[in-house]
Protein backbone atom coordinates (compact mmCIF):
# COMPACT_ATOMS: atom_id res chain seq x y z
CA UNK A 1 0.00 0.00 0.00
CA UNK A 2 1.36 3.41 -0.99
CA UNK A 3 1.62 6.17 1.58
CA UNK A 4 -0.45 9.29 1.06
CA UNK A 5 1.43 12.16 -0.57
CA UNK A 6 0.45 14.38 2.38
CA UNK A 7 2.27 12.03 4.78
CA UNK A 8 5.41 12.01 2.64
CA UNK A 9 5.43 15.79 2.26
CA UNK A 10 4.83 16.33 6.00
CA UNK A 11 7.85 14.17 6.80
CA UNK A 12 10.05 16.00 4.28
CA UNK A 13 8.83 19.38 5.51
CA UNK A 14 9.78 18.37 9.08
CA UNK A 15 13.41 17.93 7.97
CA UNK A 16 13.45 14.14 8.02
CA UNK A 17 15.91 12.24 5.83
CA UNK A 18 15.27 8.57 5.07
CA UNK A 19 18.23 6.48 3.90
CA UNK A 20 19.29 2.91 3.23
CA UNK A 21 22.24 1.47 5.16
CA UNK A 22 24.16 -0.98 2.99
CA UNK A 23 26.25 -3.89 4.14
CA UNK A 24 29.45 -1.84 3.90
CA UNK A 25 27.91 0.96 5.98
CA UNK A 26 26.80 -1.37 8.75
CA UNK A 27 30.18 -3.07 8.72
CA UNK A 28 31.85 0.31 9.36
CA UNK A 29 29.30 1.19 12.08
CA UNK A 30 29.83 -2.13 13.84
CA UNK A 31 33.63 -1.77 13.79
CA UNK A 32 33.28 1.57 15.61
CA UNK A 33 30.71 0.52 18.20
CA UNK A 34 31.67 0.45 21.84
CA UNK A 35 31.42 -2.42 24.26
CA UNK A 36 27.78 -3.04 25.08
CA UNK A 37 26.49 -1.06 22.09
CA UNK A 38 23.98 -2.95 19.94
CA UNK A 39 24.89 -4.25 16.48
CA UNK A 40 23.49 -2.33 13.53
CA UNK A 41 21.97 -4.07 10.54
CA UNK A 42 21.29 -3.11 6.94
CA UNK A 43 17.95 -1.55 6.09
CA UNK A 44 16.07 1.75 6.13
CA UNK A 45 16.71 4.40 8.78
CA UNK A 46 15.64 8.01 9.32
CA UNK A 47 16.92 11.09 11.10
CA UNK A 48 15.66 14.64 11.55
CA UNK A 49 17.75 17.79 11.21
CA UNK A 50 17.02 21.35 12.26
CA UNK A 51 19.42 24.20 11.52
CA UNK A 52 22.06 21.74 10.33
CA UNK A 53 22.03 19.56 13.46
CA UNK A 54 20.59 16.10 13.93
CA UNK A 55 17.85 16.47 16.52
CA UNK A 56 16.10 13.09 16.43
CA UNK A 57 16.78 9.59 15.13
CA UNK A 58 15.03 6.26 14.84
CA UNK A 59 17.07 4.56 17.52
CA UNK A 60 14.62 1.97 18.81
CA UNK A 61 12.75 0.03 16.12
CA UNK A 62 15.38 -0.16 13.39
CA UNK A 63 16.12 -1.11 10.70
CA UNK A 64 12.97 -0.95 8.64
CA UNK A 65 12.42 -3.35 5.78
CA UNK A 66 10.98 -0.72 3.43
CA UNK A 67 11.37 2.99 2.82
CA UNK A 68 7.66 3.56 3.40
CA UNK A 69 7.89 1.87 6.82
CA UNK A 70 10.65 4.30 7.82
CA UNK A 71 8.61 7.28 6.58
CA UNK A 72 5.52 6.07 8.43
CA UNK A 73 7.54 5.57 11.63
CA UNK A 74 8.93 9.12 11.45
CA UNK A 75 5.45 10.49 10.82
CA UNK A 76 4.00 8.71 13.86
CA UNK A 77 6.90 9.24 16.29
CA UNK A 78 7.26 12.92 15.47
CA UNK A 79 3.47 13.32 15.66
CA UNK A 80 3.31 15.15 12.35
CA UNK A 81 -0.05 16.25 11.05
CA UNK A 82 -1.20 17.40 7.66
CA UNK A 83 -4.13 19.65 6.87
CA UNK A 84 -7.11 17.84 5.28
Amino acid sequence: MKLADAVISAVKKAGVTVYFATRSTTKAWNQLRGEGDPCRFGGWYWYRTQKGRVTETDDTDVPFRTESAAIRDAYVKLQLRHQP
